[in-house]
């Protein structure tokens, strides 16, 4: 951030799309039964219900986008 200046809208936009990217990848990996395990990974089921509705071009996407390089929110 600049000194003193409050950050310009569009930082503010990139930022909270950054964080939400970033989310969306920890949910995506946390799907991993091979990393985590059966207990401990998420449902891609449950994954995939979260996030609908907020990706990018969510319509042209495969039912199970999980495995999807390069899915991004649309905000």
């Amino acid at each position: 951030l600049r000194s003193g200046e409050p950050p310009a809208e569009n930082e503010i936009h990139n930022r909270w799309v950054q964080t939400i990217n970033e989310r969306l990848e920890i949910d995506i990996s946390l799907t991993n039964e091979m990393k985590f395990g059966k207990q401990y990974s998420l449902k891609p089921a449950v994954v995939l219900e979260t996030w609908r509705g907020t990706l990018e071009n969510e319509g042209n996407m495969p039912r199970n986008w999980l495995r999807q390089p390069e899915v991004l929110v649309g905000i």
